[in-house]
């Protein structure tokens, strides 16, 4: 940790992507990646905003997204990419720093907007889509069975289960809706169960 720093945080968002460092400074966060850099005055951050974004064959995947006033955007996920195959999730890491920066941004810009999921229109679009999906799938089930088409029946039956399944949880827990920073939802925070890794 560089000194001064009070806590850090690195991630590869993308497999052989420059990994990406956010450091905590008692008046800042200052996010670097490769050549890029900048600083974000805790004071001038006016968004956080925390979702739960499943990736790849993963269902734990979270990101925080910091919006500065003058629109610069940076981004930290709890998956980082070893290599082309390993993926790791850095949860501990990941939800401590999440909420020290919570805290801080809190602590010096008290009317910072603190929001978990998605946006509305987006919930409601993405929620369209799942019931879009889900119901030709199980069209799709229904003139399996006129056919006497059992095995595509029941694996397009299958299928729309689990997709109604996942949907209604990546929904639920994307909930749009505004938070303290005392209170941070749990839904879009991972538990902190330490680093586990997956292969891709």
């Amino acid at each position: 940790m560089t000194e001064g720093s009070l806590a850090h945080y690195s991630h590869r968002a993308k497999p052989y992507q420059a990994e990406a460092e956010f450091r905590l400074l008692p008046q800042y966060l200052a996010v670097e990646q490769g050549k890029r850099s900048g600083n974000f005055p805790y004071h001038d951050i006016a968004m956080i905003r925390l979702t739960y974004r499943p990736r790849n064959t993963t269902n734990e995947g979270y990101v925080a997204k910091v919006y500065r006033r003058d629109g610069h955007t940076a981004s930290l996920t709890n998956l980082s990419w070893k290599s082309l195959v390993d993926l790791e999730r850095q949860d501990a890491e990941y939800r401590r720093f999440v909420l020290q920066l919570i805290a801080e941004v809190a602590r010096a810009n008290p009317s910072v907007a603190l929001q978990a999921g998605m946006p509305r229109w987006l919930h409601l679009v993405t929620g369209l889509a799942g019931l879009v999906a889900v119901l030709a799938l199980v069209i799709v089930m229904g003139q399996a069975i006129l056919n006497r088409g059992l095995p595509v029946a029941f694996f397009t039956g299958a299928l729309a289960l689990y997709f109604a399944w996942w949907t209604v949880r990546y929904l639920a827990r994307n909930r749009p809706r505004g938070f303290s920073a005392g209170s941070v939802p749990e839904e879009v925070l991972p538990k902190e169960s330490g680093a586990v890794a997956s292969r891709q």
